[in-house]
């Protein structure tokens, strides 16, 4: 059964701390015998970040921009009317028009 990406990243996390006691650290060898991969490790010990850890690629809002939405939203809730998708878009495409 393949690992998951958390056993994995737990691993590598592992095995970078076992990399950063070594005088001469041995990336390759370090993989094997965390049996972690090799690409994955040398990535994390240059300073890359995990998938745990990176900003999602599809995202349109920064978080300020998300904040303000939820409190939009978190507005039609507090005085009890409903909101359907359509406003929710109309409300988006706003924001990102006013920031660009």
């Amino acid at each position: 059964m393949p690992k998951s990406n958390k056993s994995i990243e737990n691993q590598i996390d592992k095995a970078i701390d076992h990399l950063s006691n070594q005088s001469k650290p041995n990336i390759a060898k370090t993989a094997r015998e965390f049996g972690v991969p090799e690409g994955r490790l040398r990535r994390r010990w240059k300073g890359g970040k995990s998938l745990f850890q990176r900003q999602p690629t599809g995202r349109k809002l920064n978080i300020e921009q998300e904040k303000a939405l939820c409190e939009y939203i978190d507005y039609f809730d507090a005085v009890r009317a409903s909101i359907n998708r359509r406003q929710i878009a109309i409300t988006t495409n706003s924001i990102l028009e006013d920031s660009h």
